[in-house]
This record gives C-alpha cells, sequence and structure tokens, in this order.
C-alpha cells in the first residue's frame, strides 16, 4: 500500500519523485520551509507604469497576491521565503508587460539566512526596481546600507496583442 502511494504522480508529482528516488526521506527539510523573516516587498517604478498586480509563491507552499493599494501599503510580516514573484504591468502604450522572478532555492535560503544573521531580529525589504528602458529587473533585499542583490532577470514584453 505505501508503495502505491509513494508512486501515485496525484499524490507525489513525478518530479519530485525522480528527485527523492534512493535518497533518505529529508525530515529536516520541513523545518527549513518553516523559517519566516521580518520583511516587506517594496516596488520601484517609472511613474508611466500602472502595476496590475505581484503574484507571490513561497517555499513553503504559501501564495500571497498583491493589487492596488496593497502592493504600495503594505507592512512588515513575518514572511517565508519566496520561490518566485511574477508582477504584471502595463506601459505607458498599455501594452502588457511582466517580469518572472524564479529563485534558486539553495542560492536564495542561504541568502536570506547569512543576511538576516548578520543583524539579529532585523528587518527588511525586498525592493523590486523595474527598468523600462533596460529591459531588465532586479530583486535586491535592504536593510539600511546593507543590500543583496538577489536576482535580476529580463522583462517580458507580450505587446498590445495580449
Amino acid at each position: 500500500m505505501a508503495q502505491k502511494v509513494l508512486t501515485d504522480t496525484t499524490i507525489i508529482p513525478f518530479k519530485t519523485q525522480q528527485l527523492t528516488k534512493n535518497k533518505p526521506i529529508p525530515y529536516g527539510y520541513w523545518d527549513k520551509l518553516r523559517v519566516r523573516y521580518n520583511w516587506r516587498p517594496t516596488f520601484i517604478v517609472s511613474p508611466e507604469i500602472k502595476i496590475y498586480n505581484a503574484d507571490f509563491g513561497f517555499y513553503n507552499a504559501e501564495r500571497y497576491v498583491f493589487s492596488d493599494e496593497t502592493l504600495q501599503n503594505n507592512l512588515y510580516e513575518e514572511r517565508a521565503i519566496p520561490e518566485y514573484v511574477y508582477i504584471k504591468w502595463y506601459d505607458k502604450n498599455d501594452n502588457r508587460c511582466a517580469v518572472d522572478f524564479k529563485f534558486n532555492e539553495e542560492k536564495i535560503f542561504k541568502q536570506f539566512d547569512d543576511f538576516f544573521n548578520q543583524q539579529k531580529n532585523t528587518k527588511a525589504k525586498i525592493e523590486f526596481n523595474i527598468n523600462q528602458k533596460n529591459k531588465t529587473a532586479t530583486a535586491m533585499l535592504i536593510n539600511g546600507e546593507n543590500k543583496l542583490l538577489l536576482l535580476e532577470t529580463p522583462i517580458i514584453e507580450y505587446g498590445e496583442n495580449y
């Protein structure tokens, strides 16, 4: 019975089965996913850009979508580590654009651990900076003078037909 459950792809995705095949159960992994840090997202964009929403997926399987006022008026909270952030907006010509931040699990967990453990009980922000001119976006972890680039990624321009 256990083997049937462990090989059922509707219960455990095939990708996960392949990654864990012939490996011991990673009990400590779930402890790592429970760690939370005090941070908030901020968004730096050109005035002509109207952000539509920002969809956050976290490694602990939580998900949150910021839209309208919650984009600009969110508070510091104990949050998990993001797995991805997908930000959608309209440019000055009302064309749909987006940016898809996909964080590397091992790297971002180390970055958060190092950054937040430098200063115990600290707050930080993740600043998402969208630069339409050079067609890139960055995610930067910031606390006062301490800054750490988490990821730089290209902007997706869907154009007027989307």
